[in-house]
């Protein structure tokens, strides 16, 4: 994953992401280290970052079911990363 975020460098610059984890504090963990190395690339990363656990959102631990209450931090995630990416935009001069 690493390597394919230095060689989209330039491609990733000024652009707004949202992170998904899985698994109890390791999942948080990585999405920690990765919300720190996207800075790098200057990607903007919004706060709101849904957690999945393997053992109430994935059925015999194989096909994704997510619990509904994920739905709504979700929709908060996806809409965050709207509005920062149009606010880049904008900083950006790109609108």
């Amino acid at each position: 994953m690493k390597d394919a975020i230095d060689y989209l460098y330039v491609e990733w610059n000024n652009i707004a992401a949202g992170i998904v984890s899985y698994g109890s504090t390791l999942g948080v963990t990585a999405a920690n280290h990765l919300r720190l190395i996207l800075t790098v690339p200057k990607l903007a990363t919004v706060g709101t970052q849904p957690a999945l656990i393997l053992f109430t959102d994935f059925e015999e631990m194989r096909t994704f079911k997510p619990a509904p209450f994920h739905e709504e931090t979700v929709q908060t995630m996806l809409n965050e990363v709207v509005d920062w990416s149009t606010g880049l935009k904008i900083i950006s001069g790109m609108i």
